[in-house]
């Protein structure tokens, strides 16, 4: 009751109902591209890189990210972002790798310290649990290292496992051998047989005629 004697209102429908959002803005998705140039992030929320006077406003900058790959043999260049991009709801990032990729890097992706912001101004956290990802395998199968057992015995290593397109396993139809000029030719441009042992495989051949000093057999993977 007021001074003028007016009672308060029941009616529940009066009543205003606050929510708070404490939550910070989370990375929910994350997505590699093919070609291992940038990665695609999506927030939980709206996001923006100030908050002042109780005002969420700016878009996101580059340097607002810190990026770091653990594992493999390729490297990041620079730990920020070549360049950022927004897409609809989505932002691209986009990084440069030194060395080859072998599928075994893990890049994650980090939040400088008090950069980004929802609309209730909660501060992204550093860390974030969902935003690393692995880049993908461009590293071809190769040969890494030969050694001869004898004149018709060659032992080879891969770089990795290799398969067939169908993952069925090499054969010798799938290498080419060649000698290079000399007197001495091989029986066949194709190993006799193969054997694989994981990434190391030994061939056989026949050389026909003497084989001259400096004469020497190629491999390739066909």
């Amino acid at each position: 009751i007021d001074n003028a004697g007016n009672k308060s209102f029941t009616d529940t429908s009066q009543i205003l109902n606050y929510i708070v959002d404490d939550n910070p803005p989370v990375i929910e998705n994350i997505s590699m591209s093919s070609s291992n140039g940038s990665v695609t992030i999506q927030f939980s929320d709206d996001v923006f890189s100030s908050y002042e006077n109780n005002i969420a406003s700016g878009e996101l900058v580059r340097e607002d990210f810190n990026l770091e790959i653990d594992g493999g043999t390729a490297s990041l260049v620079n730990s920020t972002p070549d360049l950022i991009e927004f897409d609809t709801d989505s932002y691209i990032l986009f990084f440069s790798t030194e060395g080859i990729t072998t599928g075994s890097e893990k890049l994650t992706v980090n939040i400088n310290a008090n950069s980004i912001f929802d609309s209730a101004g909660n501060t992204a956290e550093t860390i974030q649990a969902s935003a690393t990802i692995y880049l993908f395998d461009v590293d071809a199968p190769r040969i890494i290292e030969g050694e001869v057992i004898n004149n018709s015995t060659l032992s080879i290593t891969l770089n990795e496992l290799a398969y067939l397109s169908d993952q069925s396993s090499i054969s010798s139809e799938d290498l080419s051998l060649s000698l290079t000029t000399g007197t001495a030719t091989l029986a066949n441009l194709n190993p006799e047989t193969l054997t694989q042992d994981g990434t190391n495989l030994i061939l056989t051949f026949t050389i026909e005629g003497l084989i001259s000093e400096n004469q020497k057999l190629l491999i390739q993977l066909l």
